[in-house]
């Protein structure tokens, strides 16, 4: 069972996270679901966004591994930071044992969901240059397809579509220009062009000596 934070006022209520003075993470132990831990802190002292930012960042860290708040009212600044940071967020008006088993359930199954969401974005995505629109040209996005089969280098991924395929033009987006473009055997029958993407990476594109555009 996952571990479930409540938010408290300094009256020990359940309070809402503009409110909240502390918070106990619970834990379900053979006897029933005990506390384990007190965080104690105040939303309300910090009147600005980089300061409420920086106070989240640190009560996340102080969370560790628990991933569920329970509070009276979700709303705010507070609730917008953790609510993207992927906490599941619950409103309750008072505390029991068979409301964090509740609780509990809808976590995993939306645990469960988020894995298959992931297995399926993983197996689904191409591993190979596709093509676009536009009749020869082909490209790969190289970061996603790392970040969802970290196995595969760049070249596993490109160098056996330069060899086996007729092309016009490759559009690869990547983290950085890879040294292989330069020296590889291969690359002597092509020409790219890297260009710096706004914010980070590139787009290189890769094409027959003097066709590329």
């Amino acid at each position: 069972m996952p571990k479930i934070g409540v938010i408290l006022n300094e009256k020990q209520e359940i309070a809402s996270l503009l409110d909240a003075t502390k918070l106990i993470i619970y834990e379900k132990k053979e006897d029933g679901w005990k506390e384990t831990k007190e965080v104690v802190d105040s939303f309300r002292q910090r009147d600005s966004i980089s300061l409420m930012r920086e106070f989240i960042e640190k009560f996340v860290h102080e969370m560790g591994d628990c991933k569920i708040i329970v509070a009276s009212i979700l709303t705010g600044i507070p609730f917008l930071m953790l609510d993207k940071k992927g906490f599941m967020l619950c409103e309750a008006k008072e505390i029991s044992d068979q409301l964090f088993e509740e609780i509990g359930y809808d976590y995993a199954q939306m645990e469960q969901e988020k894995e298959k969401t992931t297995k399926s974005i993983k197996k689904d995505y191409p591993r190979t240059p596709v093509e676009t629109k536009e009749a020869g040209i082909f490209e790969l996005d190289l970061r996603k397809l790392q970040e969802n089969h970290p196995e595969i280098s760049s070249k596993m991924a490109i160098l056996p579509f330069l060899k086996e395929n007729t092309f016009y033009q490759l559009n690869l987006f990547c983290d950085h220009v890879m040294p292989w473009l330069e020296h590889h055997p291969i690359m002597a029958r092509y020409q790219y062009r890297a260009n710096k993407l706004e914010g980070s990476g590139y787009l290189i594109c890769i094409a027959k000596r003097t066709c590329i555009t």
